[in-house]
Protein backbone atom coordinates (compact mmCIF):
# COMPACT_ATOMS: atom_id res chain seq x y z
CA UNK A 1 0.00 0.00 0.00
CA UNK A 2 1.41 3.22 -0.87
CA UNK A 3 1.69 6.56 1.58
CA UNK A 4 -0.99 9.39 0.31
CA UNK A 5 0.31 12.07 -1.34
CA UNK A 6 -0.88 14.31 1.30
CA UNK A 7 0.81 12.06 4.04
CA UNK A 8 4.18 12.27 1.77
CA UNK A 9 4.13 15.76 2.05
CA UNK A 10 3.41 16.43 5.46
CA UNK A 11 5.93 13.69 6.47
CA UNK A 12 8.61 15.92 4.29
CA UNK A 13 7.84 18.74 5.42
CA UNK A 14 8.03 17.91 9.27
CA UNK A 15 11.78 16.44 8.49
CA UNK A 16 12.79 19.61 6.83
CA UNK A 17 10.56 21.84 9.81
CA UNK A 18 12.55 19.73 12.28
CA UNK A 19 16.14 20.39 10.53
CA UNK A 20 15.24 23.70 10.60
CA UNK A 21 14.28 23.95 14.39
CA UNK A 22 16.86 22.49 15.69
CA UNK A 23 19.49 24.89 14.34
CA UNK A 24 17.12 27.58 15.91
CA UNK A 25 15.48 26.62 18.70
CA UNK A 26 17.79 23.30 19.92
CA UNK A 27 17.07 19.54 19.86
CA UNK A 28 15.00 19.17 22.85
CA UNK A 29 12.82 21.80 22.09
CA UNK A 30 12.40 20.34 18.47
CA UNK A 31 12.09 17.19 19.69
CA UNK A 32 8.79 18.16 22.80
CA UNK A 33 7.27 19.93 19.48
CA UNK A 34 7.35 16.67 17.68
CA UNK A 35 6.07 14.82 20.61
CA UNK A 36 3.37 17.28 21.23
CA UNK A 37 2.92 16.96 17.50
CA UNK A 38 2.05 13.22 17.93
CA UNK A 39 0.04 13.60 20.80
CA UNK A 40 -2.35 16.39 19.26
CA UNK A 41 -2.87 14.26 16.15
CA UNK A 42 -3.37 10.77 18.50
CA UNK A 43 -6.01 13.13 20.89
CA UNK A 44 -7.69 14.08 17.68
CA UNK A 45 -8.03 10.63 16.39
CA UNK A 46 -9.22 9.20 19.62
CA UNK A 47 -11.95 12.44 19.28
CA UNK A 48 -12.75 10.92 16.28
CA UNK A 49 -13.87 7.70 17.84
CA UNK A 50 -16.16 9.50 19.79
CA UNK A 51 -17.63 12.05 17.61
CA UNK A 52 -16.85 11.64 13.44
CA UNK A 53 -15.59 15.44 13.45
CA UNK A 54 -14.29 16.59 10.67
CA UNK A 55 -12.18 19.08 12.09
CA UNK A 56 -10.67 16.72 14.72
CA UNK A 57 -10.06 14.48 11.57
CA UNK A 58 -8.59 17.32 9.88
CA UNK A 59 -6.21 17.66 13.11
CA UNK A 60 -4.88 14.33 13.16
CA UNK A 61 -4.00 14.41 9.68
CA UNK A 62 -1.68 17.38 9.95
CA UNK A 63 -0.15 16.98 13.42
CA UNK A 64 0.49 13.20 12.91
CA UNK A 65 1.86 13.37 9.13
CA UNK A 66 3.99 16.70 10.19
CA UNK A 67 5.16 14.37 12.82
CA UNK A 68 5.71 11.48 11.46
CA UNK A 69 9.45 10.59 10.64
CA UNK A 70 10.42 14.17 12.06
CA UNK A 71 12.30 12.70 14.85
CA UNK A 72 14.56 10.59 12.98
CA UNK A 73 17.49 13.70 11.90
CA UNK A 74 17.29 13.90 15.58
CA UNK A 75 18.17 10.98 17.17
CA UNK A 76 20.87 10.30 14.42
CA UNK A 77 22.75 13.13 14.84
CA UNK A 78 22.08 12.78 18.61
CA UNK A 79 23.50 8.96 18.46
CA UNK A 80 26.56 10.67 16.31
CA UNK A 81 27.50 13.32 18.42
CA UNK A 82 27.58 11.30 21.48
CA UNK A 83 29.22 8.32 20.43
CA UNK A 84 31.28 9.74 17.69
CA UNK A 85 33.77 7.34 17.04
CA UNK A 86 34.95 3.80 16.05
CA UNK A 87 31.75 1.90 17.39
CA UNK A 88 28.88 4.74 15.94
CA UNK A 89 27.98 2.67 13.22
CA UNK A 90 26.86 -0.38 15.90
CA UNK A 91 25.50 2.12 18.37
CA UNK A 92 22.57 3.96 15.49
CA UNK A 93 22.17 0.50 14.13
CA UNK A 94 21.68 -0.84 17.75
CA UNK A 95 18.96 2.45 18.31
CA UNK A 96 17.13 2.01 14.67
CA UNK A 97 16.75 -1.61 15.96
CA UNK A 98 15.51 -1.31 18.74
CA UNK A 99 13.00 1.46 17.11
CA UNK A 100 11.33 -1.25 14.79
CA UNK A 101 11.34 -4.10 17.49
CA UNK A 102 9.34 -1.52 19.49
CA UNK A 103 7.13 -0.58 16.41
CA UNK A 104 6.56 -4.48 15.43
CA UNK A 105 5.26 -5.28 18.83
CA UNK A 106 3.28 -2.08 19.35
CA UNK A 107 1.39 -2.96 15.75
CA UNK A 108 1.04 -6.00 17.59
CA UNK A 109 0.03 -5.29 20.85
CA UNK A 110 -2.19 -3.12 19.08
CA UNK A 111 -4.06 -5.75 17.27
CA UNK A 112 -4.07 -7.83 20.30
CA UNK A 113 -5.87 -4.47 22.76
CA UNK A 114 -7.94 -4.36 19.21
CA UNK A 115 -9.01 -7.71 19.16
CA UNK A 116 -9.94 -7.79 22.85
CA UNK A 117 -11.55 -4.55 23.22
CA UNK A 118 -13.03 -4.77 19.86
CA UNK A 119 -11.91 -1.22 18.69
CA UNK A 120 -8.86 1.34 18.82
CA UNK A 121 -9.38 3.53 22.26
CA UNK A 122 -7.17 1.10 24.47
CA UNK A 123 -4.60 1.04 21.32
CA UNK A 124 -4.43 4.92 21.26
CA UNK A 125 -4.69 5.16 25.25
CA UNK A 126 -1.41 2.78 24.87
CA UNK A 127 0.09 5.06 22.62
CA UNK A 128 -0.38 7.96 24.22
CA UNK A 129 1.53 6.60 27.38
CA UNK A 130 4.04 5.05 25.18
CA UNK A 131 4.71 8.73 23.63
CA UNK A 132 4.86 10.06 27.34
CA UNK A 133 7.91 7.31 27.86
CA UNK A 134 9.54 8.11 25.06
CA UNK A 135 9.42 12.31 25.29
CA UNK A 136 10.65 11.66 28.87
CA UNK A 137 14.62 11.46 27.23
CA UNK A 138 14.64 14.73 25.33
CA UNK A 139 13.47 16.42 28.80
CA UNK A 140 15.21 20.19 29.83
CA UNK A 141 18.72 19.18 31.21
CA UNK A 142 18.15 15.92 29.88
CA UNK A 143 21.32 13.42 29.79
CA UNK A 144 20.48 12.42 26.20
CA UNK A 145 21.01 16.14 25.74
CA UNK A 146 23.86 17.28 27.94
CA UNK A 147 26.69 18.81 26.05
CA UNK A 148 24.82 19.16 23.09
CA UNK A 149 21.92 20.85 23.26
CA UNK A 150 22.30 23.58 26.27
CA UNK A 151 19.35 24.42 28.01
CA UNK A 152 17.73 27.58 26.67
Amino acid sequence: MRPSRSNVRLSTLGVVGTGWACGRIGFGRTARLTFVATAIGLGALLAVSYDASPVALAAYVLCFGIAQGARGPIVSTLTSRHFAGAHVGTIYGTVFCSMAIGGASGAWVGGALHDLTGGYRAVLVLSLVALAFGADAFRPRSPVLRGIDPAR
